[in-house]
């Protein structure tokens, strides 16, 4: 449906072009957006262990330890590591009940993880319930890869023994360290970088690849002194803002300098990864980049997009959807519908494998209206996206699935209405104080299928959140690795700029009462 929308036409966009320049700032000169990553509790306490185990840094140390002392805990583990590695008292009890409760469908291997690096920070015991042998041996992404390795060496040093493949996870995690550019953060991973380096520390303590990793992460500290869960997101953060940015009109014409410098950083696989040094692509990041590059010139960049095709094709699920890095992989609703969203051009081409994607998006609906929240902690995140991308298949498919599309948006709506805060604002979930980020990814799917009422005190919350400078602020909603949240702050400005493009777009003064999707 269409909303009829009465919202003050002339103060969206006076807001619109406020947070426009805002973000246009942000804009360097080869086109890049690099905002910081916020510091973490988690990486802080990690390098402080190491440090000290080293007996390397005390400058660095005592940093360190004040930024954890003023840090605020985002949840229980943060809180169990900054205890433990400042020698507070830690419940372990309570951290492995906790840890016990985490359910995702890579919960066996998250599990892992964090129970391996709390025992590394002395929040939790070692012992035979952190078996890295639970987790199978297979395809992972490069810093999952990494990050095994290191697990499994580690569990090893505490037991003092030779596993049989010890030899050849150690020489192979060193060489992947080796590898990479020198006096970078490896693939840009900070987290998966001090993970190594603790693995490193129990059979070449001292050594120059340990000592070079230290040098490059302290050199990664924000103002804060603490450490960053990675050291930039600048393809992915540049290529959604461009892409609203272009959906604002780009009075600045600064959107083909962001999609070439989104061009050049395309892999060898077709694909792109998140920031300038990774060489780990995924589908989002190649969703995001695809769309940005056909919005700015599909001529100009055919070839690249010929190849970013062929990259999402042969990462397609062979019974639909597709998986974040590796084909085979579970599939997830929001990189099925960043795919969707990046090939529903050329729907003629590419019409079996989406067909199937839309069956899997609509078979994986809950029941209340939500899909998987799987990169991010907003229930509305995923479902603007995956609204988003059944909305734009719908002149391409069977009677049948239109059918199947419109339940599902008047389902996905209907949960957008009974969970809006009296405010007029989204929490990241049903009862949660509302924010700015959560609120501007319901305001799309609100405005354009909503009533006039709730879609009215949407966007009047929302713009009652813009800051004077033109920008917005709210909690992370970036999840990384699964399901601890990271910051980048410039991202709440980027997807309010897409709320208010959506809410100028319906507007009747606009002209256009049916929206076009950017």
């Amino acid at each position: 449906m269409t909303t009829t929308v009465s919202w003050p036409y002339a103060h969206i966009l006076s807001a619109r072009e406020r947070l426009y320049d805002h973000l246009v700032r942000r804009v360097e000169a080869d086109g890049a957006i690099r905002d910081r990553c916020a510091s973490r509790i988690l990486e802080s306490a990690l390098l402080l262990s190491l440090l000290r185990k080293e007996r390397a840094g005390p400058d660095t140390q005592e940093a360190l330890t004040g930024f954890l002392g003023r840090a605020r805990p985002a949840g229980f583990l943060d809180a169990a590591a900054a205890a433990a590695v400042t020698g507070r008292p830690v419940a372990s009890a309570e951290v492995r009940a906790h840890l016990d409760g985490f359910r995702h469908f890579t919960g066996a291997r998250k599990q892992l993880l964090l129970e391996t690096l709390l025992a590394v920070l002395g929040a939790l015991p070692f012992d035979g319930r952190t078996d890295p042998g639970r987790v199978p041996d297979e395809e992972q992404a490069v810093w999952t890869d990494v990050t095994l390795r290191a697990v499994r060496i580690l569990h090893a040093a505490h037991r003092d023994e030779e596993s049989p493949g010890l030899d050849t996870d150690r020489v192979r995690m060193a060489a992947s360290l080796s590898s990479f550019d020198a006096g970078k953060v490896w693939q840009g991973n900070a987290l998966a970088h001090l993970i190594a380096l603790h693995a490193l520390h129990t059979y070449q303590p001292g050594g120059a690849l340990l000592r070079d990793g230290l040098c490059v992460l302290i050199r990664v500290q924000n103002a804060d002194r603490g450490i960053p869960f990675i050291a930039g997101q600048e393809v992915f953060v540049t290529a959604l803002a461009g892409t609203v940015l272009a959906g604002a009109g780009d009075r600045r014409d600064v959107v083909p300098r962001m999609a070439a410098y989104v061009a050049d950083r395309q892999l060898a696989d077709g694909g792109w990864g998140y920031d300038e040094t990774t060489t780990q692509s995924d589908v989002d990041d190649t969703s995001r980049c695809a769309r940005l590059l056909r919005l700015a010139g599909p001529n100009t960049y055919e070839h690249r997009l010929g190849r970013a095709d062929n990259y999402l094709r042969r990462m397609a699920d062979a019974a639909g959807g597709w998986p974040t890095y590796v084909r085979g992989h579970a599939p997830e609703p929001d990189m099925t519908a960043g795919a969707v969203i990046a090939l529903a051009p050329d729907w003629r081409r590419h019409s079996g494998i989406l067909d199937q994607a839309v069956d899997f998006l609509l078979d994986v609906q809950g029941g209340d209206g939500t899909w998987q929240r799987s990169w991010t902690l907003s229930e509305s995140s995923v479902i603007v996206y995956v609204v988003e991308a059944l909305g734009r298949t719908t002149a391409h498919v069977s009677p049948t699935a239109r059918t199947r599309i419109a339940a599902a948006t008047a389902k996905a709506v209907r949960r957008l209405e009974q969970t809006q805060n009296p405010d007029g604002g989204w929490g990241q979930r049903n009862g949660d104080t509302s924010d700015a980020l959560s609120t501007a990814q319901a305001v799309p799917v609100i405005v354009r299928h909503g009533t006039a009422t709730t879609a009215g005190r949407a966007l009047a919350h929302l713009l009652d959140q813009q800051e004077p400078e033109g920008g917005f602020t709210a909690p992370p909603d970036q999840v990384g690795p699964r399901p601890l949240p990271f910051d980048f702050p410039v991202l709440t400005g980027v997807h309010a700029l897409a709320a208010l493009n959506t809410a100028v777009e319906a507007h009747p003064a606009n002209g256009r009462p049916q929206s076009a999707a950017v």
